[in-house]
């Protein structure tokens, strides 16, 4: 390593000390952008386990009925989204894993449907400028919440975010919980991902006890058939995400004791600059420090050209 980088090292900030304490940094690749939720919901079989969880009544549903139509293009505009779906054309399912409460839900995936929607009329060769009525699937929306903090709502509404009363615009998002699905794939990987939460909440949060948290979890999950045929075929794989993904909850539990701490707003937006700068540099994407620090790529962007040598991102 040269002496500069070297010295680079040296002068971090204190969130990133904290963060390379636990080199979790290693994990921070490429290979490993997707989360688990996303990894798992990619095969027509588990998208097919899941529509059946969601709407048992359908009797004369197949795989091959499944198509994952999950918004790939997230750095254009900002807008990616977890899993979604359609179901023999007629229907258009969106749904998102939150491991933090946000009341926002139904705001972001309004945001997701508009595109998805220009996604399926640009398929199906129609224009919003056209005389004829476009008729589009029926859609749902779905929030997987696997959070610590007590979150006791069952649905939230578009409704619900205008300053005064709105009548005329609605979006319902069903909230979905450990234990909503008893025995279903949701129950089994929520069972999963709080299975990796005790375990951290038994051994620590450091490295190597991560690592064992995670790897037993695996383990477990396996022995009780959780999963486990996903697991075993997808074992190092899945590794790789979640520490990935602990990785990046550990710069957001950093930024929110920093702004905790310092109380103002000019020092809690320097603390998300930071963050933006040492996430960068070690190589995060624009959809994941956005996911930490709550900005826009195009803010992002305007933060990384203000403290260091752009690069193509």
């Amino acid at each position: 390593m040269a002496d500069s980088e070297k010295q680079e090292d040296r002068e971090e900030t204190p969130e990133h000390k904290n963060v390379q304490k636990h080199k979790l940094s290693r994990y921070i690749n490429s290979k490993y952008q997707d989360s688990v939720f996303k990894d798992l919901f990619k095969s027509r079989e588990n998208l097919f386990g899941l529509y059946r969880v969601l709407h048992p009544e359908d009797a004369l549903a197949t795989e091959k009925d499944m198509e994952l139509i999950t918004i790939k293009n997230v750095l254009s505009n900002g807008v990616y989204n977890d899993v979604a779906f359609q179901v023999k054309g007629r229907l258009m399912i969106l749904m998102e894993h939150q491991s933090s409460i946000n009341w926002n839900m139904p705001l972001r995936l309004l945001v997701y449907y508009a595109e998805e929607v220009m996604g399926y009329l640009r398929k199906k060769g129609e224009s919003l400028h056209q005389k004829e009525k476009i008729l589009l699937p029926s859609a749902e929306f779905y929030v997987v919440y696997s959070g610590n903090e007590k979150w006791d709502v069952k649905e939230l509404r578009l409704s619900d975010s205008f300053k005064e009363n709105n009548g005329s615009l609605e979006l319902l998002v069903k909230i979905i919980h450990k234990d909503d699905y008893k025995e279903s794939i949701l129950d089994d990987y929520l069972t999963f991902i709080y299975k990796v939460k005790e375990n951290m909440e038994l051994y620590g949060r450091d490295e190597e006890n991560i690592r064992r948290s995670v790897l037993e979890a695996i383990g477990y999950c396996i022995k009780n058939n959780i999963l486990a045929g996903y697991l075993e075929e997808r074992q190092r794989e899945v590794f790789g995400m979640l520490m990935n993904e602990i990785s990046v909850d550990e710069f957001g539990e950093i930024r929110a004791r920093e702004a905790r701490k310092e109380g103002r707003k000019e020092g809690r937006e320097e603390g998300r600059r930071e963050v933006i700068i040492n996430m960068y540099r070690k190589g995060y994407t624009l959809e994941q420090i956005a996911g930490v620090t709550e900005k826009s790529p195009e803010e992002i962007k305007a933060v990384i050209a203000g403290r260091e040598p752009m690069l193509t991102i």
